[in-house]
Parts: C-alpha cells; structure tokens; sequence
C-alpha cells in the first residue's frame, strides 16, 4: 500500500466516524419530531435533522461503495428541506418513513464498513423507500 492509497483509507475512516456521529440520537430527533409537544414538533428540530442528513451525505463522498446510503441521505434531504420549507405539522406516517430510511441507512454503513454489499433486498429497500419519501413530499406539496 502506498501514501495515497493509506491517505484515502483515512479519510475514509475519519468519514464514517463522523457519518456514524451524526447517526447517533437521529432517531431520538425524528421521534421527537412526532410528538405531540409543540416544543418538539417545530421547524427548527427539522433543520436540525435537516442538516445532520446534509452533512452525512457529504461525507459519503468519501466512501465507496456507498451508492445506496447516498441514495437515501438524498431523498431524505429532500423530504427534510419540503417539511422545514412548510413549516408543516409532521404526521406520523412520515416519523415512521423517516425511521426506517435512517435504520436502512445504518444497515447500509454498516456492511460498508464490513467491506459487504448491499443484498437485491436491501437494494429494493432503498427505492421503496424513496419512493415513499418522494410520494409523502407530493401529497403535502400545498
């Protein structure tokens, strides 16, 4: 191995280290989101999240093989910049949506940093639900 190729495996490393901080507690941010608490439910928790799933797919410049992830990180942005630009109510279904794009996305760095694949499940998984996200974005469109 040489400088270059030891340079690129530690900006790799030093991009998922941060992409897996910033997956750290999403979860807790979307379900927050959910709540019936207005104090939660606002526009500025949706930026917040916003720009956390901004910065995760920016840092999967950095690491191969990480089409799908980068896929979802995307229609995630998307989703996230149509609700905070609405300044909508986040109903429950998109919560749930939410959820499962960032646990497939977990799934998904997690096989990356095991050098695995993703499986044609999981493939299908990502286009479901990006599909879902682009669907929910059209139906609140208003």
């Amino acid at each position: 191995m040489n400088d270059q190729d030891d340079d690129f495996k530690e900006t790799m490393e030093i991009a998922l280290n941060e992409i897996k901080d910033l997956m750290l507690g999403l979860d807790q941010l979307i379900l927050a989101l959910g709540s019936a608490d207005p104090r939660t439910n606002t526009a500025d928790n949706v930026s917040l999240i916003y720009r956390r799933v901004h910065t995760i797919k920016s840092n999967l410049a950095f690491v191969p093989n990480s089409k799908f992830v980068g896929l979802l990180a995307e229609n995630l942005e998307n989703f996230l910049s149509h609700l905070r630009d609405k300044h909508q109510q986040v109903e429950q279904s998109c919560v749930d949506n939410l959820l499962f794009a960032t646990d497939l996305c977990t799934k998904l760095l997690l096989k990356i940093e095991n050098n695995q694949v993703a499986t044609v499940e999981e493939s299908r998984a990502v286009y479901d639900c990006t599909s879902k996200l682009r669907r929910l974005s059209l139906a609140n469109t208003g």
